[in-house]
């Protein structure tokens, strides 16, 4: 039981249907005015979006995987594996969009701008994926190697159309894997132009990205540091 004082903005219980037992994740929109709980029911993942203004409910069954956008108005999802709906939380109108096949996706996020969503997906090797909006164009391994990678975090930056992609990425031994022996770097990938720009290299942990969308923290060893992400000097290389 959950309830919400929306004069107020006091969050205490939202009461959910019995049959809603096994949550995994609950997300209220930044306005407070409705939140989306994920379940699992039958090894089948469902989002109720519980509205606290109209006190309506929606179910939406079988996803493969779904994404909020910073502002709480669209929701990013998948019931198949080639398409995309756009659903806005307010009208309750869905937009379509075709894609290649894709499985195994592990984690997605939509861009700042709302024109990128990003997919971790597993298989013989991580890879990142990235479908723009804009142009109805798919990036399938943005690396485009083909190599075993372990891909640990990935954000948008924002206020661009930049991610950043943490993990072991490069061969650094040159022993032709990637694998324990290879420090964990920081990438940031353009999806407009398609380049890579190293940030870091042989760092710990990648924690967050300041709002302003100019500093990183990260830890190496036991310590935490705070590193300015030079735009200037990276894009005139």
């Amino acid at each position: 039981m959950i309830k919400l004082n929306i004069k107020e903005k006091i969050f205490d219980e939202v009461s959910l249907e019995n049959k809603i037992t096994n949550v995994t994740k609950i997300v209220l929109t930044p306005n407070e005015e409705k939140i989306i709980i994920e379940y699992q029911e039958n090894n089948f993942r469902n989002l109720l979006i519980k509205d606290f203004q109209d006190k309506t409910e929606n179910i939406i069954k079988n996803i493969k995987w779904w994404t909020l956008d910073k502002i709480g108005v669209n929701l990013y999802f998948s019931i198949k594996t080639n398409e995309i709906h756009l659903y806005n939380l307010y009208t309750k109108k869905s937009t379509n969009f075709l894609i290649p096949d894709i499985n195994n996706i592990k984690a997605s996020q939509i861009s700042f701008s709302e024109r990128f969503v990003a997919f971790l997906t597993s298989g013989s090797y991580d890879r990142i994926d990235i479908y723009d909006f804009k142009n109805f164009v798919y990036i399938k391994d943005i690396f485009k190697s083909g190599e075993k990678k372990s891909i640990k975090n990935f954000k948008w930056l924002p206020g661009y159309n930049f991610i950043l992609i943490y993990g072991r990425l490069t061969d650094f031994d040159k022993n032709n894997k990637i694998d324990y022996q290879d420090p964990n770097e920081l990438v940031m990938f353009d999806p407009i132009t398609r380049r890579y720009y190293k940030i870091l290299d042989n760092i710990d942990d990648f924690y967050s990205i300041t709002p302003d969308g100019n500093f990183i923290l990260y830890k190496k060893g036991k310590e935490l540091y705070i590193y300015q992400i030079p735009y200037e000097k990276i894009f005139t290389q």
